[in-house]
C-alpha cells in the first residue's frame, strides 16, 4: 500500500567535485578527479572510479570512500525522515478512516489514496468517502476472496459462503461471519481475541506493545491500538446501523444489514488478517 519513498538526490557529481578541494598537490590528482567526473557521468561504473582512484593513490581513495559514505550517509538520514513524515500521516489517516468502521487494506489501495479520503471525511465529506470505498471494493471482492482463501483454507466454508451471502444482498447473514472470522484469525495470529476491551483498551494493545516494530507497521496497526466503535462495549454503542459487533452479534442493532457495513466487515477481516501476519511485522522491525 505504501508507495516507494522518492529516490534520494544523486550525490556522486558533486562527491566527485570535492575532489578539487583536497589538500594533496595538484597536477596529476586533479586530472584524475576530471576524469573520474567524466567516468561516472558517462558510465556510472563503480569499478572504473575505484580503479583511476587507486591509481592516483591510496590517501586519494580513502578520502573519496570517507566522502561516499558521508554523503550515503546524509541520504539515509534524508530518507528515514521522509518515510517518518509519511508514514505519520498514514498513521492519521489509517485510525479518522477506522473510526468510521472502513479499515483499508495494505495492497490495494494506494497510501496516497488512503491520506487523501480521511482528509475528505475530516472536512465533513464522510459520505461521499463511503461512497468512493463503496464503490472501489465492489470492485476487488473477487480478488480479496480469494486472497482471503489463500491465506486462510481452513476457514473456506465460511468465507465462501459469507462472500456469496455478500453478493447476493444478504448482508445481515454475511456481516457476522466476517467479524466472527476476523476474530478467529487474530487469535491464530497473536493469541488474543480482536474486540476484547481491558481498562477500556484493546487488549490487543498489549500484545503489539511487546512486538519490535518498523515505522510502516507502527503506522498501519495504530486502529488496532485505539479504543475503536467497531468494539465498543453495548454501553458504548448508540447509534444504531454502525459496525459493532457486540450490538450486532447480541441481537441489539437491527438495522446492521446493509452493503457498506458488510464491506467494512470484510475489510475488517482483510486488514487483520494483513497486519497480524508475523511474519511481515518481524521485518518490518527491520525498516
Amino acid at each position: 500500500m505504501v508507495d516507494k519513498a522518492a529516490r534520494p538526490p544523486d550525490r556522486s557529481k558533486a562527491a566527485l567535485q570535492a575532489t578539487h578541494s583536497t589538500t594533496e598537490p595538484p597536477g596529476v590528482l586533479l586530472s584524475v578527479a576530471h576524469s573520474l567526473r567524466q567516468e561516472l557521468l558517462r558510465r556510472l561504473s563503480p569499478a572504473a572510479i575505484v580503479q583511476e582512484l587507486l591509481a592516483a593513490g591510496e590517501k586519494s581513495l580513502l578520502q573519496f570512500l570517507e566522502r561516499v559514505q558521508s554523503n550515503l550517509d546524509e541520504g539515509r538520514a534524508s530518507i528515514e525522515s521522509t518515510l517518518r513524515s509519511m508514514n505519520a500521516s498514514l498513521e492519521t489517516a489509517m485510525i479518522t478512516l477506522a473510526q468510521l468502521g472502513w479499515y483499508v487494506d495494505m495492497w490495494i489501495i494506494t497510501q496516497p489514496a488512503v491520506v487523501e479520503l480521511a482528509q475528505q471525511a475530516k472536512e465533513g465529506r464522510v459520505d461521499e468517502v463511503e461512497q468512493y470505498l463503496v464503490s472501489f471494493y465492489s470492485n476487488h471482492l473477487e480478488r480479496i476472496e480469494e486472497e482471503l482463501l489463500g491465506r486462510h483454507p481452513d476457514r473456506a466454508p465460511m468465507l465462501r459462503q459469507a462472500c456469496a451471502a455478500h453478493r447476493r444482498g444478504e448482508y445481515a447473514l454475511s456481516i457476522p461471519v466476517f467479524l466472527a472470522q476476523a476474530d478467529g484469525v487474530c487469535h491464530d495470529r497473536i493469541g488474543e481475541q480482536v474486540y476484547r476491551r481491558r481498562s477500556g483498551n484493546p487488549a490487543i494493545a498489549h500484545v503489539l506493545a511487546a512486538m519490535a516494530t518498523g515505522i510502516l507497521a507502527e503506522a498501519v496497526l495504530a486502529p488496532l491500538k485505539s479504543p475503536m466503535p467497531i468494539s465498543d462495549s453495548t454501553d458504548d454503542s448508540s447509534t444504531p446501523g454502525r459496525l459493532n459487533r457486540h450490538a450486532i452479534l447480541h441481537g441489539l442493532d437491527l438495522s446492521y444489514h446493509t452493503q457498506h457495513n458488510s464491506l467494512k466487515a470484510l475489510l475488517f477481516l482483510l486488514y487483520v488478517s494483513d497486519v497480524l501476519d508475523k511474519q511481515w511485522i518481524d521485518e518490518s522491525a527491520g525498516d
